[in-house]
C-alpha cells in the first residue's frame, strides 16, 4: 500500500473499516470535543493501548494467534 504525505507532515496510509455505530459515535464525540479530525482520535486513542511483550494489548481477552492448537490438514490422500 503506497504511503501518502498529509499536511501534518505525517506519512499516512487509509484505513477502511466497519465498526459499532456506537463506537463511531464515541470517536465523533471526542472528536468534537477536542476539534481534531477523527484520524487524530484514532491515532491518540492508539498511542495510549498497553501492550505487553508479544504485543497484545494488557486487557485483551479474546483469542490470540499462536495459543490455539495448530488445525490438522485433514485432506484426504
Amino acid at each position: 500500500m503506497a504511503t501518502r504525505t498529509k499536511r501534518r507532515g505525517v506519512q499516512t496510509v487509509p484505513l477502511y473499516s466497519h465498526i459499532a455505530v456506537e463506537t463511531k459515535g464515541v470517536i465523533d464525540a471526542i472528536a468534537a470535543a477536542t476539534g481534531c479530525h477523527k484520524n487524530v482520535v484514532i491515532e491518540a486513542i492508539v498511542r495510549h493501548i498497553e501492550c505487553d511483550e508479544r504485543g497484545v494489548p494488557t486487557w485483551w481477552e479474546g483469542p490470540v494467534a499462536g495459543d490455539q492448537p495448530e488445525e490438522l490438514d485433514l485432506r484426504a490422500s
